[in-house]
Order: C-alpha cells, then sequence, then structure tokens
C-alpha cells in the first residue's frame, strides 16, 4: 500500500468537521476573527527588516486560513459564520479573501457559473485569482473541471502552471483530470511538468498510469523535475513493488554533487548501503554537510534515505 499523503489526510479531516458541524462553529469563527496585535505586527516587521530576516512571532493568518478552510468543508450547517466570512474576504491577506470566498460559497450553495465563464477568459487580469478559488472549492470545482483542463493546453506557461495547481487542490474528477494532468507532463517548460507532478500526487486514487508516468520522470532531463519525481513516489508506489525502481531511483540521483549529498545524508543515518543491487560505493567523502547542495539537494538527500530504508528494511 502507498503511504498516506495530504489528500488522504484532508478526506478524514473534512468527515470529521462535517461530524461536529454546528458544534465548532463559535470556536472557528473566534479564531477568523481573531487578529495580530499592532505591538506583534510592528515587532514581526522590525524582525522581518533586520538582519534576522523572519519574524519573531507566528501570524495569526494561519490560523485565520484554517479556520475559514474548515467552515467551508462544514458547509450549510455554519450559516451563522457568513458574517464573518464576508469580514475575512475584504481583508489584505490574499490567500485569506481566497479562502473566505471559498467558504462563502460552500455555505451558501451558490452556482459557479460565473467563475466558470471567467475561466475561459485566460488573459483578463484576474484570471488566476479566479482559477485559485475554484481550486478552494474541493468537490463543488466540477462543472469548472472542463475550463480548467482545456486551460492546460493554452500556450502561456504561467496560465498553464496555475491551471495544474488548481487541478491539484481541487483533486476532483479524477477520471478526467488525471489523465490530463500525465499527457501535460510531456510539455517542453521544465516548470510546468513540475507543477504537473505535484498536483498528480493531490489526488486520492492512483492509477497505474499514474505511477508510470511519475517513474518516468525519474529520468527527466531537468534535476528539478527529477528531485520531484523522486519525493512523489513514495506517495504513488505501494510498498510491496516499490524495491522493483531502485535502479531507476538511484539513476535519477547520479548527477554530480546531488549523489553525493544524497549519499552524505543516507551514510548520517548509518543506513548500510551494502544492499543496494546496484553495489554503489559510499566514499568517506560523504560525510561532509549535505547543506553545500542546497534546499533542494537536501530533499533529494532525505527522499533517497526515506526510500532506501522502505526498500531495504
Amino acid at each position: 500500500m502507498a503511504t498516506p499523503t495530504l489528500p488522504h489526510f484532508r478526506a478524514d479531516a473534512r468527515k470529521a468537521l462535517r461530524a461536529m458541524g454546528r458544534r465548532v462553529v463559535p470556536n472557528l469563527i473566534s479564531t477568523l476573527q481573531r487578529k495580530d496585535s499592532r505591538l506583534k505586527d510592528a515587532i514581526n516587521t522590525l524582525s522581518w527588516d533586520s538582519p534576522l530576516n523572519k519574524k519573531l512571532f507566528a501570524s495569526r493568518l494561519l490560523d485565520q486560513r484554517a479556520a475559514a478552510m474548515a467552515l467551508g468543508e462544514i458547509g450549510p450547517p455554519a450559516v451563522l459564520a457568513i458574517p464573518a466570512l464576508i469580514q475575512a474576504s475584504k481583508e489584505d491577506d490574499r490567500m485569506l479573501r481566497v479562502e473566505a470566498q471559498a467558504a462563502l460559497i460552500k455555505i451558501r450553495q451558490t452556482s459557479i457559473q460565473p467563475l466558470v465563464e471567467a475561466l475561459a477568459e485566460t488573459t483578463t487580469t484576474n484570471w488566476h485569482q479566479v482559477a485559485t478559488l475554484v481550486g478552494e472549492l474541493g468537490e463543488e470545482a466540477k462543472p469548472a473541471i472542463p475550463s480548467l483542463i482545456a486551460a492546460l493546453q493554452n500556450k502561456n506557461c504561467k496560465v498553464q502552471i496555475v491551471t495544474a495547481m488548481q487541478l491539484g487542490n481541487a483533486h476532483t474528477e479524477s477520471e478526467f483530470c488525471i489523465p490530463a494532468l500525465i499527457a501535460s507532463l510531456n510539455n517542453t517548460n521544465a516548470l510546468v511538468r513540475n507543477a504537473v507532478l505535484t498536483a498528480l500526487t493531490q489526488f486520492r486514487s492512483t492509477t497505474p498510469e499514474m505511477q508510470n508516468a511519475i517513474i518516468k520522470c525519474l529520468e527527466d532531463p531537468d534535476p528539478q523535475v527529477r528531485f520531484e519525481a523522486i519525493i512523489h513516489l513514495q506517495a504513488v508506489i505501494p510498498s510491496d513493488q516499490i524495491k522493483s525502481h531502485g535502479p531507476a531511483f538511484c539513476f535519477s540521483l547520479n548527477y554530480g554533487s546531488c549523489l553525493i549529498s544524497a549519499m552524505a545524508f543516507a551514510c548520517s543515518q548509518n543506513f548500510r548501503t551494502e544492499c543496494l543491487s546496484t553495489k554503489i560505493l559510499w566514499p568517506s567523502a560523504c560525510s561532509s554537510s549535505i547543506n553545500s547542495g542546497g534546499i533542494s539537494t537536501w530533499r533529494v538527500g532525505k527522499s533517497f534515505f526515506v526510500f532506501l530504508k522502505r526498500t531495504f528494511r
């Protein structure tokens, strides 16, 4: 069985929220309306602009977004939250606005036909905002899925990337979306292929075609696409089958310092690598830090170790 992924956890969370219904609405409204103090905002602004280059205190924005999303998942029983959501839909934070707007559509059971029509005009200034809103609707986005699939064929790579991301966010109508996304893995733009890979793993259903497409991406000419394929492979390939893909996995890492960094990470975990059928030799130089390869290399190294641990435990 494949490793549980975000869509599986999200589906369980949705079921739990709907089961609780009206009982949790007052607390969610309170969370949605609770904002950071002026002092906290001022300190975070100063620390962000300072050499620290980070906020000292966690912002409540993430809690507000989560509350808006949860209210939307509850649906019509969260009708008491409509005034608070209307106010949230006017806030400065773009994602909070989108989450609040999506929640209002779900609670009010509003038709999304205007959004479907707006998606057809990919050159308008608000197209990206409309597409993002549709992606947050989940199951309610079904009427808009044909328009999003059509947008995958747009010649503008930015439109293609946003479309792939929102198809993944909506993760509905998989029988139509997955084949369209797999076809887009042949796109000549590596950023588009990367977005498509991520979108594919947002769907709960895993088809053999999806698995084969992601395995094929292990040999993609772009290193970032290969990295993403490595990361997502563990989510779509059952544990009892993943061992057979070891050679392809190792091949995708055989590109300069990335392999060294991945080996360094595995060695740091005291994992014996002699079990690899390809008999890779691990030089003593692998004890060097994996940080020299950057964040993408670190992710590859971590994924490589997890893969080995699952395959040869």
